[in-house]
């Protein structure tokens, strides 16, 4: 497992293993910076955003990072540009449809389907 490097990263680790609920990660994220890369440019309030997706399973998913250094090569060429948010923002900012995949490709990643959103932004009131 890779060696965590922000504190949503080592929260994600102690969720994985079992060690704290996911619903406090899940909350931890809420209130952490992230990355949407982009393919456009982005200006800081979201204008222009048009974020990395990807599909797991037949569900649509956006793409976000918790740093940088979570970005592979491939990434970087696919989506240039990054918009650095709140956790909270993207979870309000995402379509219905959609779930969130979290550092994809990493150790130190998660993905949530729409309705597990949902069900979370219900619960904890954001």
């Amino acid at each position: 497992m890779e060696t965590p490097i922000t504190p949503l990263e080592t929260a994600i680790a102690d969720a994985r293993a079992g060690k704290a609920p996911v619903v406090d990660m899940l909350r931890l994220f809420a209130r952490s910076d992230v990355l949407i890369p982009s393919n456009t440019l982005v200006h800081p309030d979201g204008r222009g955003l048009t974020p990395l997706q990807l599909e797991r399973d037949g569900h649509p998913m956006t793409v976000c990072f918790t740093d940088q250094a979570r970005m592979d090569a491939d990434v970087r060429a696919a989506a240039p540009y990054q918009l650095r948010v709140r956790g909270d923002w993207v979870l309000r900012w995402l379509p219905a449809d959609r779930g969130l995949a979290v550092n994809p490709g990493t150790t130190l990643g998660f993905d949530i389907p729409a309705e597990g959103l949902r069900r979370f932004l219900l619960e904890a009131g954001i």
